[in-house]
């Protein structure tokens, strides 16, 4: 079904697969879709640096301007000028129910890399992901938040109808980060390309959440005050490391530089002027008392990352996890017996140490029809981790579970806070 899908370029019904849990995904349809949206990127300008050892000095000088801009719009709104998008919780609403794909979608490439969680490397990336996840909190999940705060409008409490004439622009990102998300493996400097992008600070995110909460909406369900300034580096802190072991530095850094474009190229938000709240969207409704106090602080102004990458192609330094006293000799005798994937990135042993026991202690009968017995699927996950032999296959088992389709489902939710303790360990 979706190889069809994907030589059409449908980002709507690209969207809809991969967002469904109850939809098998081909082996290389997500891939052809990929393939398809960065050979469109590929005839844009190049974005990021030439050079690799750059880019930490580039992102930060634009990390700065975004925060001056922002400040600027603070300084304009201090001195009576009016909000730029929202004129009206009408009009803010109709414009979180247009950005309802990319929204619900946002940071679900990250899923990518989760079953990376022994690499060292990976780590802030994961980290990320979780976050987005909420640990596996309700109140706290980005899927959930947006989707209550479209409910709470009335209006509809997913991403909207399929079919119609709705541009394609309006899926394209969500698309994009559900394909990256099935398709992490073979597309591994693109999903970092991509997420060096997602958490850059960006003045107009951090304006249209400042403008919602005025308006008395869950900012927070639209863009937290840390995505929206900037959520971290952790593709940046990521891409430090795994240059250094990378066979082609060079290649891979101009292939991550092609999923920075694909992100600039896919994610650009339609926020509307204010002015446009002329049109027919209907009446503001009246907000209790409480709404209005209770108004959220405008996000923190952004900071510039603080990594360098001064020394990246000087040796590879152990991390936690890691023999920090290796020499060169060890550390090439490990790598030749890891092996390398067709990236050329040096599968170093940066796994923790084995668990010797079942990860949750929990003992369930010994019989070959216990598992038919176990009805309710909380109880089916704990028990399926509770036969675990190691955290290598409890953290598997979990791992399928965080996928952007299921992660906001109780067993997601339930896999999420589990998944987040061990991955703390």
């Amino acid at each position: 079904m979706l190889s069809q899908l994907a030589s059409s370029d449908t980002p709507s019904r690209i969207y809809a697969v991969l967002s469904s849990a109850n939809e098998s995904l081909p082996v290389g349809d997500a891939a052809a879709y990929l393939r398809s949206q960065l050979n469109a990127a590929a005839a844009q300008p190049p974005l990021l640096p030439l050079r690799y050892d750059e880019l930490a000095a580039w992102i930060g000088h634009h990390a700065q301007a975004a925060a001056d801009a922002y400040h600027r719009y603070q300084v304009a709104r201090e001195y009576g000028a009016p909000r730029r998008h929202f004129a009206t919780i009408a009009q803010a609403r109709h414009f979180l129910r247009e950005a309802a794909p990319g929204r619900l979608a946002d940071g679900a490439s990250l899923y990518g890399v989760v079953e990376r969680w022994d690499d060292v490397d990976f780590q802030p990336m994961i980290a990320s992901y979780l976050e987005q996840l909420g640990h596996g909190v309700p109140d706290r999940n980005r899927y959930l938040l947006y989707r209550d705060l479209l409910a709470s409008g009335s209006g509809a409490a997913d991403a909207g109808p399929v079919g119609g004439a709705t541009a394609p622009d309006r899926w394209r990102s969500g698309a994009l980060e559900l394909a990256l998300a099935h398709s992490g493996e073979d597309f591994l400097p693109e999903l970092i390309g991509y997420n060096l992008g997602r958490q850059q600070p960006c003045t107009d995110l951090l304006v249209a959440r400042h403008e919602l909460a005025e308006l008395g909406l869950n900012a927070d369900a639209f863009a937290s005050a840390g995505v929206a300034a900037g959520s971290g580096p952790s593709a940046l802190l990521s891409l430090r490391g795994i240059m250094a072991r990378v066979g082609d530095p060079a290649a891979f850094y101009r292939r991550v530089a092609d999923g920075y474009r694909l992100h600039a190229l896919a994610t650009r938000l339609p926020l509307p002027a204010a002015s446009d709240a002329m049109a027919p969207l209907g009446a503001e409704p009246v907000l209790p008392p409480d709404a209005v106090a209770d108004r959220a602080a405008p996000p923190p102004v952004p900071q510039p990352p603080q990594a360098s990458a001064g020394d990246d192609h000087g040796p590879h330094i152990a991390r936690s996890g890691q023999a920090a006293q290796a020499g060169p000799g060890m550390q090439a005798g490990r790598a030749e017996q890891a092996g390398s994937s067709e990236h050329g990135l040096a599968a170093e042993p940066q796994q923790r140490v084995r668990a010797e026991r079942p990860v949750i202690r929990h003992h369930f009968p010994a019989d070959e029809h216990a598992w038919e017995a176990i009805g309710c699927e909380l109880r089916l996950l704990e028990a399926r981790l509770a036969a675990s032999d190691s955290k290598e296959e409890a953290m598997a088992t979990l791992s399928r579970l965080l996928a952007p389709a299921l992660q906001h489902s109780p067993a997601g939710l339930m896999a999420a806070r589990i998944y987040t303790q061990l991955f703390n360990l």
